[in-house]
């Protein structure tokens, strides 16, 4: 499997499952979040800059933003 379906793979997940405080850094140390996930879909697969170095999850107990549309990163609750 290539770099870029496993990109894909991933991105999709996050996107479908709606997990608002579900995120993923990028090769350009970049937060981007669920709803980016499903809209920048042809990055994640053809730029380098946004290929996913982890699936995260918000721990923090703050809201984080997102750095490609400023849009929150709810955090987790338990």
């Amino acid at each position: 499997m290539t770099t870029a379906s496993q990109n894909l793979r991933l991105t999709d997940l996050i996107f479908v499952t709606k997990q608002r405080f579900r995120y993923v850094y990028t090769a350009d140390r970049r937060k981007i979040c669920t709803d980016c996930c499903g809209r920048e879909r042809k990055n994640f697969a053809l730029t380098k800059n946004w290929r996913v170095l982890t699936d995260q999850v918000n721990r923090t107990g703050c809201v984080l933003r997102c750095d490609h549309c400023g849009g929150p990163i709810e955090s987790i609750s338990f």
